[in-house]
């Protein structure tokens, strides 16, 4: 029975948790992601519907589909087109990501922040990760989060695996009681 409270306790903690770290920055959080959805609706989506025009123009066909796919593939005009929409879903994503992040972090130290604070923290942000020093990172990122999330290694980390053991009464190798930075 007490190891089921401790489990419960240990549980609770973690549901807890996210909610704790947004309390600081529930305003801005919600104003960011209302300005970032109108933002990608009425900026990302045209352009990206425009881009796709241009692939088929490009094409010269009118809608692309299993039977056109081996010709469109072979000219140099979509694999262009292909990796400008590519690149402007990426920036987008990423864009987003990074702005989420910094007021999640304010967050954990405390530190309340304004729209305007993290939609120029997101561009902040970009902007260093852009950096042509930092592209090498890129082929790297790109394996570990698809082997990453194949196996499932990225959702859960040994420091988690520890100490849910030790709540459990399950002997584990403790490899590191500190988590990873």
């Amino acid at each position: 029975m007490d190891t089921i409270v401790k489990v419960f306790k240990f549980w609770y903690r973690e549901v807890k948790r996210p909610f704790e770290l947004i309390k600081d920055n529930f305003g801005g959080l919600v104003g960011f992601t209302v300005f970032f959805r109108l933002f990608t609706f009425f900026v990302l989506f045209p352009i990206l519907t425009w881009t796709e025009r241009l692939w088929l123009i490009g094409n010269k066909t009118p809608v692309i589909a299993w039977y056109n796919i081996g010709p469109i593939i072979k000219t140099p005009m979509s694999w262009i087109v292909l990796i400008l929409m590519a690149a402007i879903l990426v920036a987008g994503t990423m864009y987003e990501q990074f702005a989420l992040y910094d007021a999640l972090h304010a967050s954990r130290f405390g530190i309340s922040r304004s729209v305007k604070e993290i939609v120029s923290a997101g561009f902040d942000m970009c902007a260093e990760r852009m950096k042509l020093e930092n592209w090498g990172f890129i082929p790297y990122a790109i394996l570990i989060l698809r082997f990453g999330t194949i196996t499932g290694d990225v959702s859960i980390g040994q420091y988690d695996l520890n100490k849910y053991y030790s709540l459990c009464g399950r002997k584990q190798e403790v490899v590191s009681e500190e988590p990873s930075p």
